[in-house]
């Protein structure tokens, strides 16, 4: 991964729950290292996020596990495999939380798998949590 400023954050959150994604938006927003907040309802829609303008790619990807038409993993593993966005660091995030799906997730490059919380006032321990893992693999970097 290359360096990131985590003074001033551009994430891109792929959320199919329209209340979920509402919440989680407001509280990426809310936070001062986040500076735009861009939003998709699918894998599908992340994918093509990425390729319609890469000249202003995302420095961190958020995206639900369960989603229709292609799920967190399928978008992990297109990411992955494309050289222009492999270095985005992507944190998969799911109420769900299998052993099998965090083990293949990190295996193809996530860097973290998050529970989602239940309680809505839960959602800001999400972006904490992002920037200790980003904040750690800077420090591993230098």
């Amino acid at each position: 991964m290359v360096e990131t400023n985590l003074n001033r954050l551009h994430i891109l959150i792929a959320e199919d729950d329209e209340d979920d994604a509402e919440t989680i938006k407001q509280t990426f927003e809310d936070h001062t290292c986040f500076y735009k907040v861009d939003m998709v309802k699918n894998g599908e829609q992340l994918v093509a996020f990425l390729k319609n303008d890469k000249t202003k790619l995302p420095d961190l990807i958020l995206t639900d596990f369960n989603m229709p038409l292609m799920n967190g993993y399928e978008a992990l593993q297109e990411i992955s495999n494309n050289n222009l966005f492999k270095s985005i660091p992507v944190f998969i995030y799911s109420t769900t939380i299998n052993p099998l799906y965090v083990t293949q997730c990190k295996a193809i490059g996530a860097k973290d798998f998050l529970v989602k919380p239940f309680n809505l006032n839960h959602f800001d321990l999400i972006p904490e949590k992002i920037l200790e893992i980003l904040m750690n693999t800077n420090k591993s970097n230098t």
